[in-house]
């Protein structure tokens, strides 16, 4: 007989369930962690470069921060399992 196969079964607090807005994900990482940045992009300001010439930074704020340990990132994409 075959062991059954173990998954999460994720559930979100309701306090949670209609999430946070993020029109741009940045991430990074170091030896131990991955960091996701979820942020808004603001307006474009239109700023004077140090050379004189024109620039045109788009701030952007971040709304939510995720670390996750490596062994928790993963190139393929399935259902989430749980590994024993």
């Amino acid at each position: 007989m075959t062991e059954p196969q173990q998954f999460l079964d994720l559930s979100v607090p309701a306090d949670q369930e209609v999430g946070t807005y993020a029109k741009l994900l940045a991430i990074w990482h170091t030896e131990d962690e991955f960091t996701l940045d979820f942020a808004v992009r603001q307006p474009p300001q239109q700023a004077t470069a140090a050379d004189g010439g024109t620039e045109l930074p788009v701030p952007a704020r971040v709304v939510s921060r995720v670390k996750v340990p490596p062994g928790q990132v993963s190139s393929r994409s399935s259902r989430p399992s749980m590994t024993t």
